[in-house]
């Protein structure tokens, strides 16, 4: 009888714990193959090509697609989150999101809050002016004493201020789609912007009011990273695995070519 009774007893035991394996075995399963998910944080304003709204409201565009062409390679899921640009990085340092991809200039001052990964477009800089302005020459002599505008808080914004402060009305705005207005309207005289995102303003009907004036700025080139947080080095280095991937496979010169008749990379 008491070999009996061990026996059923290691027999309970020998249940249980299968039982105990099988379930760890199907939530180990579970676990790995969980879909990574990294939130991306996009302005998702008025940018084109780089993004913008379509009739839906949905976004579109050249770093729409880039974001899309990168999770893939990483082979996670991404989820765009929109972020007002005054915003974006606090948003990023908070955990709200996990990386921006919205054509955020790499600049030793963001450098000191956040880790780039290697660029993924570059672009030079330039002013825009109404056709029928009464002003010629080139900058910066032709527009001292103009008002001038860009989006505040980015690096356009900064180039302005240190270099036509004290000689310049600035006209700072939300966005650059307000900024363009302001210049159909009048209201400033010249905007400073991307190259790429004012030849794409030109192109359009809105933009006919208004032609590039001077050159691209000198000894500006304009490259622009993903940001991720300065701890997630890994996420940067997975970043940077992937860009070069897409370069490397061609995806990126058919995403480029999708938006723009010329590489900006």
């Amino acid at each position: 009888m008491a070999g009996l009774s061990r026996a059923l007893r290691v027999g309970r035991w020998l249940a249980t714990m299968a039982m105990v394996v099988a379930v760890m075995v199907a939530v180990l399963a579970k676990i790995a193959t969980a879909e990574e998910v990294i939130r991306i944080g996009n302005e998702g304003s008025d940018y084109p090509p780089y993004y913008h709204p379509n009739a839906q409201g949905k976004l579109e565009g050249f770093e729409i697609d880039l974001t899309n062409a990168l999770c893939a390679a990483m082979r996670v899921r991404c989820e765009i989150v929109i972020v007002p640009w005054d915003d974006i990085i606090q948003a990023l340092l908070d955990h709200k999101i996990d990386a921006i991809i919205s054509s955020m200039s790499i600049t030793p001052e963001r450098q000191q809050k956040v880790s780039f990964s290697d660029y993924y477009y570059s672009t030079t800089v330039r002013f825009i002016s109404r056709k029928t302005a009464n002003f010629t020459g080139l900058p910066p002599e032709s527009v001292r004493g103009r008002a001038i505008g860009a989006q505040g808080n980015t690096v356009f914004a900064e180039y302005l201020a240190k270099t036509y402060g004290s000689v310049a009305k600035l006209e700072l705005f939300d966005s650059q789609t307000a900024a363009n207005q302001a210049l159909i309207d009048g209201k400033v005289d010249v905007v400073l912007a991307d190259t790429i995102n004012l030849w794409n303003f030109l192109r359009t009907k809105e933009g006919e009011c208004c032609q590039f004036h001077g050159e691209a700025i000198k000894a500006w080139t304009d490259v622009s990273g993903v940001a991720v947080r300065k701890e997630d080095e890994s996420l940067r280095e997975r970043f940077n695995r992937a860009i070069a991937r897409i370069v490397a496979d061609g995806t990126y010169e058919a995403i480029n070519e999708r938006h723009l008749p010329f590489s900006i990379y």
